[in-house]
């Protein structure tokens, strides 16, 4: 029995010095990941055409379709997180009417900024909303004095909008929303590069 006391006393004093030295471990707590893209999208909408020939004033419809180019930075939390990219964009504008002014492939160029707030559903899959600015510049051919505008050369809009990992580093990526003074809806999607 006395052996077994001093046995038990050392094996608790080694415990007892073993927990009093040792050096705690801690986990460091990650807070947010973070992740650069690069896309590349198609976008569609249309806005009104206004047109002006020999002082007869028309309104007609400019529909456009292009590519949009962008770079982002994406901030992940655990259930939600933020983006915000650079974008710039070109394509043809098609517009008129069939019984006067009418024009096909207008070239237009775009450039803008893009901030995103989106709901985490799980890894990448996410659902959220987007404000953007995008500057439109965009020169209808005229005659003769002729004056046709379309639309406003800044647009600020709200889209909703959803990205869906379909491999390892791309992510599919889809977000409609209203645009212009007819609230003609706003339509981009495509492929978003994860590096």
């Amino acid at each position: 029995m006395k052996y077994l006391l001093i046995v038990f006393f050392v094996f608790s004093t080694v415990k007892t010095w073993a927990d009093e030295n040792a050096k705690p471990v801690l986990k460091q707590k990650v807070t947010s990941i973070a992740s650069w893209g690069a896309g590349f999208s198609t976008i569609q909408w249309s806005e009104v055409l206004k047109i002006e020939q020999a002082g007869l004033a028309t309104t007609s419809t400019a529909n456009y379709n292009g590519v949009l180019l962008s770079v982002q930075r994406d901030v992940y939390y655990y259930s939600w997180g933020w983006s915000l990219s650079g974008v710039l964009g070109f394509g043809g504008a098609n517009g008129g009417s069939s019984a006067g002014y009418y024009q096909k492939q207008v070239p237009f160029t775009l450039a803008g900024l893009t901030s995103r707030l989106f709901y985490r559903a799980s890894g990448r899959l996410s659902v959220g909303a987007s404000a953007q600015a995008l500057y439109k510049k965009a020169k209808w051919p005229t005659e003769n004095g002729d004056t046709v505008e379309s639309g406003a050369d800044m647009n600020l809009m709200g889209m909703f909008d959803m990205s869906l990992p379909i491999f390892s580093r791309w992510d599919l990526y889809q977000g409609i929303g209203p645009v212009g003074e007819n609230s003609a809806a706003f339509w981009r999607i495509g492929v978003v590069y994860r590096y």
